[in-house]
């Protein structure tokens, strides 16, 4: 009996001695987060409240260019067909006919990528306020930052060659094109040899006619209050509007529809006479390619 009590006392001694468990009891947990894509919030673009209005009339058809109060276009209306331009900080954001769009993005003040219904170039690169890419086009400029050479990834390089600040001539490969002009120093004749055009210009230096088989389709400019006209041997195009408007219309219309033959592609002839009449660079020249894409 007493070998029996003095085990009970030995096992109350030892657990008294022994460590204490308390508390909870904690586990490793392995914890997986699983990544959240964020998606930004789609931009809202507004439209613009059209406060003046540019009528063109072709035959029986007609169209309307509207304006806002800071002469950007907003809009253009063939019968049911509305195309909108959206701004944003005085830059062209997007373009939409309700179906297709495009959206343009900037760095810097300067356009750096487009997305969305187009065929033109979508990423570009600018430096010094001259474009140095589009895609796979290369700008060069030389030190009046006038453009130098001009390339594109597979094909030849074209080269650029002034005299006393007009250009003279450029060359691609053994194709030469020379450009002739005005005592006023406006672009008059351009010929590489096989084709020519031959512009013709009128009161306030404006274009007066176009003719020859590169741009030109044999048509004369005609100017008054209010209207401007394009006329052909079979047809008239008349505008009718403000004058500011008007003839920030009829430019862009002429610029997109009878100087340029493809908009999807960087004309060097087009660029020249671009650059002549209108004082424009490269710049200016491709980012006018978006509205000109949507000029019915």
């Amino acid at each position: 009996m007493k070998k029996i009590v003095l085990f009970l006392i030995l096992l109350l001694v030892l657990s008294a001695c022994g460590p204490k468990i308390s508390g909870e009891l904690k586990t490793r947990q392995k914890i997986v987060k699983q990544a959240v894509e964020v998606v930004p919030p789609k931009e809202i673009f507004i439209k613009h409240n059209v406060s003046s209005i540019v009528k063109q009339i072709h035959d029986t058809e007609k169209i309307e260019w509207g304006f806002d109060e800071n002469k950007n276009l907003v809009r253009i209306q063939d019968k049911e067909n509305i195309i909108n331009f959206y701004y944003k900080d005085g830059l062209l954001r997007k373009i939409s006919d309700g179906d297709k769009s495009v959206e343009l993005e900037y760095f810097n003040g300067f356009l750096s990528s487009a997305s969305g219904n187009t065929e033109l170039p979508i990423k570009y690169s600018v430096e010094d306020g001259l474009l140095r890419s589009a895609d796979d086009y290369v700008f060069t400029y030389n030190e009046e930052s006038k453009l130098w050479i001009f390339k594109e990834a597979l094909g030849v390089g074209l080269t650029f060659y002034y005299e006393k600040g007009n250009l003279d001539f450029f060359k691609k490969g053994n194709i030469v094109t020379h450009f002739y002009y005005t005592d006023k120093n406006q672009v008059k004749h351009v010929e590489d040899g096989q084709n020519h055009l031959i512009l013709a210009y009128g009161r306030g230096q404006n274009l007066a006619s176009l003719s020859g088989n590169i741009y030109g389709l044999g048509e004369m400019f005609d100017y008054s209050k209010g209207r401007i006209s394009i006329i052909s041997n079979v047809n008239e195009t008349v505008f009718y509007g403000e004058e500011e408007v008007l003839k920030k219309v009829f430019d862009m219309y002429l610029s997109c529809t009878r100087v340029r033959r493809d908009i999807g592609v960087f004309e060097p002839i087009a660029y020249v006479v671009y650059n002549n009449y209108f004082g424009r660079n490269v710049y200016d020249y491709m980012l006018e390619n978006f509205y000109c894409e949507w000029i019915p």
